[in-house]
């Protein structure tokens, strides 16, 4: 399971005169090191790869890494992943907001938040 510490969100971005859908999920308190944002993602992974080919693509690990950009392929979608410790937040991300909303329908059964 996943824990978050806000309800998770799906919000429209524009940047560069075009739009993405982002969905945030609020892991922790800004600056916690300790936040496994690697174990989340392999969480993700499996869970993902139950229904289909999955593949996480991030940069090799580094001490105190931050600001931490990748891809993650699920069947034929691709989606942006971005995680910071400053802002304590894992970011998955498309331009296709069926292909979000697919992403989150496989993964709310996961993601747990105590409001």
């Amino acid at each position: 399971m996943i824990a978050v510490i806000q309800k998770p969100q799906i919000e429209s971005v524009h940047d560069d005169g075009s739009e993405r859908w982002d969905l945030t999920l609020c892991v922790g308190k800004a600056f916690d090191f300790s936040i496994p944002f690697r174990a989340i993602l392999q969480e993700i992974v499996v869970r993902l790869a139950a229904s289909t080919t999955c593949e996480l693509h991030m940069p090799a690990y580094q001490d105190r890494e931050d600001f931490v950009s990748g891809t993650l392929d699920w069947g034929s979608d691709s989606y942006g992943v971005y995680y910071e410790y400053s802002l304590a937040y894992l970011d998955l991300s498309s331009r296709d907001k069926a292909a979000i909303d697919r992403l989150w329908a496989c993964l709310s059964s996961i993601v747990t938040f105590d409001s």
